[in-house]
């Protein structure tokens, strides 16, 4: 019966990464492989932390969501890859999002004005890193950006 089970789950573990085509199943074959690693956060933004993460890996049947856990920021480093959007960059950086649109407005709020929204998964050697860029009423830039090295 354990045996059954244990292929089951192999099985839908490969329909997952399946979802995605060619180069951007590899890569969320790497990202997958980081579930439960700890290690050191970083952010170019003033908020202070733990210090600390631990990457935590959700997928389902069309995407993969990576998490940074623990690192006591303000909010929890999220990017959210779905099959029929994300698009490999290059080797080591997955585009997930070019739409900043959510409930109460987009990334500059209620308002508007966003343009140029990039959000981005970047896996170099032992550290990733999630990207958000964006202009606000094409004058401020903004640029944040957190990685967990491991």
């Amino acid at each position: 019966m354990n045996n059954l089970v244990i292929t089951f789950l192999l099985l839908i573990s490969a329909l997952n990464v399946a979802a995605f085509s060619g180069a951007e199943a590899k890569f969320v074959s790497k990202l997958k492989k980081l579930d439960g690693k700890t290690g050191v956060t970083s952010t170019n933004t003033n908020d202070t932390g733990t210090g600390e993460c631990s990457i935590e890996v959700d997928s389902l049947a069309d995407s993969v969501s990576l998490y940074f856990r623990d690192t006591g920021y303000y909010f929890t480093p999220v990017a959210h890859a779905f099959s029929d959007s994300a698009e490999l960059v290059d080797a080591n950086t997955l585009l997930v999002s070019e739409d900043s649109n959510r409930p109460g407005g987009d990334a500059c709020g209620s308002y508007g004005g966003e343009s140029g929204y990039k959000k981005t998964i970047t896996l170099n050697g032992d550290s990733v890193t999630i990207r958000e860029t964006f202009r606000c009423f094409l004058f401020k830039k903004y640029d944040f950006s957190f990685t967990c090295k491991l």
